[in-house]
Parts: structure tokens; sequence; C-alpha cells
């Protein structure tokens, strides 16, 4: 029960912005087994993604406690979350390992889940080193576009894989929370653009384009097939990126590819504000 009951603790801490109800200090349930769950053959590819997706949990776990770390001292001896989310990687095999590693092999039930469940763990990752970055003594201008290009990447995984979805992911399990991955992402993107381009070159922004894209997909999966977990996302950006994208056209090319960042890319504000989207007034600046 305890890691059932972790996993979607997580995942709406994850979403929602807001502590775990239940830590791993407070459950000492080992993790599921193939032997546990149903012995038909039919179900066994169903259940190696079920435990992997457990498994997967245990590593955003340790991700949610150096976010909700309030001591800065603590922070510094925390463990290399990367690695943790590498080992885990790296203990996957067969059509699980071709699922997180490739994209492949998402006509499994749970799998379009899990892999996005991947990739937005993957995405706190790199926006996690993006803070530590900026708060570093010996930052500078190279290792920050460095992290910025890592993070960009991520969301640009997300993006592909929602639009390669076709009907029979689209009508396979999710979890309900997951949609506020599309918002993060298409959030951090909007920051991406914001703070790496002049205001007049806004509407040749690679990472405004990336996240137009991701719209575009989200709102033909629920124009074709009737998929409503993009209807958040939709709803708190659409109108955004549409202005964003109307901007004056830049004289001349404003470098994005060089990733040109200005001397604070995060604002002193705390980073997992952009990370969890909660309010619907996002840019109201721009009305």
């Amino acid at each position: 029960m305890g890691h059932s009951k972790n996993q979607p603790s997580n995942r709406s801490s994850l979403a929602y912005g807001t502590p775990p109800h239940i830590r791993r200090s407070q459950y000492d349930v080992p993790l599921p087994i193939s032997e546990y769950l149903s012995d038909w053959e039919r179900d066994h590819e169903a259940n190696a993604v079920f435990i992997e997706l457990m498994n997967l949990t245990d590593v955003l776990d340790l991700c949610l406690e150096q976010v909700y770390t309030i001591r800065t001292e603590t922070q510094g001896s925390s463990r290399n979350l990367e690695l943790e989310l590498n080992k885990w990687v790296d203990s996957l095999t067969g059509d699980i390992r071709k699922i997180i590693i490739r994209g492949s092999n998402l006509n499994i039930p749970g799998a379009s889940n899990l892999r996005l469940a991947y990739l937005a763990t993957r995405l706190l990752l790199r926006r996690i080193d993006l803070d530590r970055e900026r708060q570093a003594p010996d930052s500078n201008t190279e290792q920050m576009a460095n992290r910025v290009m890592e993070a960009r990447r991520t969301a640009e995984d997300i993006v592909v894989l929602v639009q390669e979805l076709g009907q029979a992911q689209l009508g396979d399990y999710w979890l309900p929370v997951v949609a506020f991955t599309f918002s993060a992402t298409v959030t951090f993107l909007i920051r991406c653009a914001l703070e790496t381009e002049q205001a007049a070159g806004l509407a040749q922004s690679g990472s405004l384009r990336m996240a137009s894209d991701l719209l575009d997909a989200l709102r033909s999966h629920h124009k074709n097939f009737g998929w409503d977990l993009g209807d958040i996302c939709l709803a708190q950006h659409s109108d955004v990126i549409d202005k964003l994208l109307k901007s004056e056209q830049p004289i001349e090319s404003s470098g994005e590819t060089n990733v040109e960042l200005r001397q604070h890319f995060v604002p002193d504000m705390a980073f997992i504000d952009d990370m969890f989207p909660s309010t619907w007034d996002i840019l109201q600046i721009m009305e």
C-alpha cells in the first residue's frame, strides 16, 4: 500500500507545487514485483510498465525532497539527483528500456504515460540544475547557456512525444496529473524565449515555436479524439503564445542559437513557481 499511495502523492505534488503527503520515511512496503501482480501472459508488459512507474516515483521522491528543502545548507550535501535517474534508466531492460531510451514501443499499455512521467521528472531535474547554477558563486554565462539548452532539449522531447501520439496511445491509461506537465513545459519555453530574446525577436523564437507546436498537437488531439488532458494547458497559454508570436519581426537575427543569456536567467523568485503554473493570469502584462 505504501508505494501505491506514494505514487499519486508525488505526482500530485509535481503537478500542484505542494509538498507530498507521504514521504519515503513514512512507509516500509517494498516495491511491487511481477509475482505479486496478475500472472496472465497478456498482462506481463503492462505489469512491467506499472512496476517501473513505481520505481520512477522513488526517484521523483528524491527530487521533491530537494525542491522542498528550505535550509540551504542541506542542499549542498544532497545526493546527485541526475545520477539517481540515470541509475534507474540503466536498470531497465527489454521493451521498457526502449520506451525510455528511444521513445518506441508505445503500443504497450501505459507506455506513453511512463515516458511522459520520465520526461517530466527529467525536466524537473534540469530546472533544479538551472537554479543551482544561478546560485553558484562561480557560475558563468557559458555554463548557464548549457543548462538552458539541456532543459530546452528535454522540453522538446515532451513536444515530440505528444506530436507522435496516435489514437491507440491517446485512448490508453494516463495519470490525470500529467496534464500539468504540458503547462509546465510551455511555461518553461516561454521563459526561455523571454530571457534569451530581445523583445523584437520573440516572433522568431525557437522556444516559442516549440511551445506553439505543443499547443497545436494538444488542440489536434482534442479535436480528433476528444483527448482532454491538454485542455488546461490550452486554456492557460493559447492567447499568450499567439500574442508573443505576433510581436514585431526582428531587424537582424537575435542569435538564440547561441543562447546569449542575460545576467539572470532565473529570477530571484523561487523557480518552482515556473514549474507549477497554478494561476490563470500568466503574463497578464501583455494584455
